[in-house]
């Protein structure tokens, strides 16, 4: 498959799903360690999913829905569409919501499609949670050899068998390969090079493999290096970023808001530049009203679920931050 047809810039798209599921896996797993516990975890990772989850989802089925609908308000809130689109909130995924056109596409189409992603996500933490509860993500010997026997069977049986051989084909399964590979990165963080050169040389290996149907599963270790080397960057700090986590409610609300101003000036379509000024400042404001009015309330229960937690033993030196010579340091 040539990038001259697909686009110069299809494998950078292409990496950003994958980007977010390997980030996930190194964070949730630093989480997952600091709590040790999968009553815990689960209820961590449930406070910090559904509240804000929920109130996107009624908010599109009452408020989007009911307005760009071509059916009459009526039949809208008694079609059966209405009811089941509320399934998303745990996990049940319906794009489309009854009479809903977009103007991008012509024909009945995602409300939100990035909600795709959440069976994956929440397969992962299910997949992690049995980790936990057997003590084998603790122990990173025996979990890097499962995750290695695992690679090569899956790049045996992409390369000989055809599996995930579609390039380009962000499968779910894929998705929460990456999300492992995330936590390898974590539990191997003591001992992985921060190097600009080797930061260089995996965006150039993601560049060319991630759009390869023979690279599907060569892509993942250069590209959650770059992900984690990127994390790791200490950017000029800016106030408004450091007031609150807003990550969540941009994926939550970047595609509707999108979709609505693009509802509302179809004269927009194709102009991108144009689409993404107005519909970034709407998703910055929403994932504003997110954080602040939603997810750092509900995490504040947190402390409900963690007090009886064991603390974590201190790290060894070897897990510590240490700088070599040069442009080099540990990621930690």
């Amino acid at each position: 498959m040539g990038l001259a047809r697909a686009g110069l810039s299809r494998p950078i798209v292409l990496s950003h799903v994958p980007m977010f599921f390997a980030l996930s896996g190194f964070l949730v797993a630093g989480s997952a360690f600091r709590v040790r516990s999968v009553k815990s975890f689960l209820a961590l990772r449930g406070l910090r999913i559904f509240p804000a989850l929920g109130v996107e989802v009624v908010l599109s089925a009452l408020l989007i829905g009911a307005y760009a609908t071509t059916l009459p308000l009526g039949s809208y809130f008694q079609d059966h569409g209405f009811f089941t689109y509320f399934g998303n909130i745990f996990g049940f995924v319906q794009m489309s919501l009854p009479g809903v056109v977009w103007p991008s596409s012509g024909e009945r189409t995602a409300v939100n499609a990035n909600l795709w992603t959440l069976p994956g996500e929440f397969y992962c933490y299910v997949i992690l949670s049995i980790g936990m509860f057997s003590t084998l993500v603790f122990n990173r010997k025996v979990c890097t050899a499962l995750f290695i026997a695992t690679t090569v069977a899956l790049i045996y049986a992409n390369i000989f068998r055809g599996f995930n051989s579609k390039a380009g084909a962000l499968a779910t399964d894929l998705n929460v390969y990456y999300f492992f590979v995330g936590i390898m990165f974590f539990l191997w963080k003591d001992v992985i090079w921060r190097s600009w050169v080797l930061f260089a040389l995996s965006i150039v290996a993601v560049y060319f493999l991630i759009d390869r149907p023979w690279g599907i599963y060569l892509a993942p270790l250069p590209l959650a290096y770059v992900t984690v080397f990127i994390g790791l960057i200490e950017f000029p700090s800016i106030k408004l970023l450091r007031s609150g986590d807003y990550s969540y409610g941009v994926y939550l609300y970047g595609f509707p808001i999108s979709q609505m101003v693009l509802f509302e000036f179809p004269q927009l379509k194709g102009n991108y530049l144009a689409l993404m000024v107005p519909s970034l400042v709407l998703t910055i404001l929403f994932a504003y009203f997110s954080w602040h009015g939603i997810e750092k309330h509900f995490l504040k229960l947190k402390r409900h679920f963690t007090k009886s937690v064991p603390k974590s033993p201190p790290p060894q030196p070897s897990e510590e931050v240490t700088e070599a010579p040069g442009s080099h340091s540990r990621v930690a």
